[in-house]
């Protein structure tokens, strides 16, 4: 796989080319499959598990965060 840096990104390449599908409960498995190969690169670096958990722990909370402000601000 190409590694890709921001000029790439900004130069209108997508990482990730595949559109989600339509039935939203479909999407985690769409992510889990998008994550797959940043996830080998990854091992790859010979990172630490816990390092690369803490890493992940840091986008869980992010989302989440996201995901419960979505859901107070449907009941404003």
């Amino acid at each position: 796989m190409e590694q890709m840096d921001l000029i790439d990104w900004l130069d209108g390449k997508r990482v990730i080319r595949q559109q989600p599908p339509t039935q939203s409960t479909q999407h985690r498995l769409f992510i889990i499959e998008q994550l797959k190969p940043i996830m080998r690169e990854l091992e790859a670096l010979e990172l630490s598990a816990l390092t690369i958990s803490e890493a992940l722990a840091h986008y869980q909370n992010l989302y989440q965060e996201k995901a419960q402000q979505a859901i107070l601000r449907a009941f404003e």
